[in-house]
């Protein structure tokens, strides 16, 4: 079972910290005709303190134009800073559209 939980609070509450974290950044485009609005996730992984998978969640709508790209690094390494880190999680894929590498 894997269970998502959407408060950050519940997640470190649930999550077995002798086990390993990660974290992840994944990205779909909603609209594909045009390729502008897109929808990206950071999600923080573990196993509970009862053996299951634990997720904690967030994510938001954007744009693939320059400021809104820049704006979304900024959102995703304070998100990495403020919940990943604090825990001790090791990165794991950040699967971008190539919008979102590095220019």
């Amino acid at each position: 079972m894997k269970e998502r939980v959407f408060n950050y609070e519940e997640f470190t509450e649930k999550v077995d910290r002798s086990k390993p974290i990660h974290y992840a950044v994944f990205q779909k485009c909603m609209d594909p005709e045009h390729g502008i609005i897109y929808r990206v996730w950071f999600t923080i992984t573990g196993v509970s303190k009862t053996g299951h998978v634990v997720e904690f969640y967030i994510g938001k709508t954007t744009a693939a134009t320059e400021h809104a790209l820049d704006e979304t690094k900024m959102w995703l390494k304070g998100l990495e800073a403020k919940y990943a880190k604090p825990l001790g999680a090791t990165p794991g894929e950040w699967i971008y559209h190539k919008a979102f590498s590095e220019r």
